[in-house]
């Protein structure tokens, strides 16, 4: 029987906005939209307004379990007028699991951000 396993995501940092006046991303696992930046948010490698922020901490917020086999992350710009953007994506299976923070770095479009989560199996 394969072994169930769970996903932790712990930080997500924009270093180099698609955007010029910053992005709103936003994650999904398996299609299913998991995370968005909050409303009146945008993401930017320089924060210099309010409504700025180049790196977002999901502290215990963002935690899957019971996940088996490969899933699917995947990070999207949202887009007004225009289909959202792919910003790239990344399978998870149990064999990342036991190595620890993992770090991604998704660089499509103009945009990278680098993504940092956990997975572990489960007990």
């Amino acid at each position: 029987m394969e072994q169930a396993y769970t996903l932790q995501l712990l930080r997500l940092e924009c270093m180099k906005a698609q955007e010029r006046g910053g992005d709103e991303p936003y994650l999904t696992l398996n299609n299913q939209r998991i995370w968005e930046i909050p409303a009146g948010k945008h993401m930017h490698h320089r924060p210099d307004k309010p409504n700025l922020v180049a790196a977002v901490d999901f502290e215990d917020t963002l935690i899957f379990t019971n996940l088996h086999g490969e899933n699917i992350l995947r990070l999207f710009e949202a887009d007004l007028l225009n289909p959202d953007d792919s910003l790239g994506m990344t399978p998870i299976a149990p064999v990342d699991a036991g190595g620890g923070v993992i770090q991604i770095v998704f660089d499509r479009d103009g945009a990278e951000y680098k993504l940092i989560y956990r997975v572990q199996i489960e007990s």
